[in-house]
Parts: C-alpha cells; structure tokens; sequence
C-alpha cells in the first residue's frame, strides 16, 4: 500500500494518496514512513498544517531525530510560518545528512527570515553539491523552484562559498524514511 500511496502523490493524486496513508496509518498507527509521508504532502499542500506537525512531532518523539523526520516538520514549519523552527530543522539536517536539497530549503527559509548574504551562500554550496531545482519532487518544485532559482540569479557568478563540499547527493546512501520513488 505505501507504494500505491507514493505513486498517487508522485503523480498528482495526493488525495488518493492521502487516504491511502490514512488507511496503513489507522491499521499501524506508529508507520514511520506513512505518518513521514502524510505530514509531508500536507505540508506541501498547506493543509492541515496542525495536523501534520502532532504527528511528525509524534514520530520525531518515537523515533528520534532522524533527518528525514526533522526535513518533514522543517517543510511544515516552513510552510506554517515557524521559520526558526524550520531553520533550526534544517540546519541539523544538512549536518546529519549533508544533500544539496536540505541546504536548498535551508537557503529558502533563510531567504524567508531576510537573511539574504546567508541564503545566497547556502544556495551556491547547494548547488556545489550537485543540487538543481528539478531534483525536488513535483510537489515541492512548484513550492520552491522559482524562489531557489532567484537567489542563484541574485549570485554574482564565481563568488566562493566557503568550506569543502561534505558529500554529494548521488554519493549519500538513501534514507529509510525518503520520500522518493
């Protein structure tokens, strides 16, 4: 079911999706990937914001911080307007999992908080990790493609980003809890 259920949500059904989530959700209550997941593609979708972030707090508290969980209420605060508790989220983030993509909506919620010469650093090291903007699932490109792509516009080019690249989307092993097909 969980397979259905990412499919539906990949392919713009988040409804169905939803409800398929729901379903496993109601079966096993404690579903670490389907109770990530829902709380993720209500946050997309800015619905439901309160109760997505009960339940990703609730997981986070059963499971421990694992950075697909906090990248999940980074994304519900971002979008529920707790942006120090989305920055908070993503910073531990892009230190327990260095991706491009962390450090790509940690570029935006800094961007948000008005902090431009930080956001603009941390989109270029993003970039330096491999990420582009088409590497967010559909959902979350139409989010937040045109603002990431904005701050490596207002870049001058060739600016340095200090400290060596950590790691590399292609080259992080996958997590158990991604919500990637």
């Amino acid at each position: 079911l969980h397979a259905m259920a990412r499919l539906k949500i990949l392919t713009a059904h988040e409804a169905e999706g939803m409800t398929i989530y729901l379903r496993l959700l109601r079966d096993q209550p404690d579903h670490l990937i389907a109770g990530n997941n829902l709380a993720w593609v209500r946050a997309v979708n800015g619905e439901d914001l309160g109760e997505a972030r009960v339940e990703i707090d609730r997981l986070i508290n059963l499971y421990g911080e694992l950075p697909e969980l906090l990248d999940t209420r980074a994304t519900v605060c971002l979008q529920g307007g707790d942006l120090s508790q989305a920055q908070a989220d993503w910073r531990l983030v892009s230190e327990l999992a260095p991706l491009g993509r962390h450090l790509a909506q940690l570029a935006i919620c800094q961007s948000r908080l008005g902090e431009q010469a930080a956001a603009r650093q941390t989109a270029l090291r993003a970039r330096e990790l491999g990420f582009q903007s088409n590497g967010w699932l559909p959902p979350e490109r139409n989010l937040w493609e045109g603002e990431f792509d904005a701050l490596l516009r207002d870049t001058a080019e060739g600016k340095p980003v200090s400290g060596p690249p950590s790691g590399t989307d292609e080259g992080s092993p996958p997590s158990t809890t991604e919500k990637t097909p």
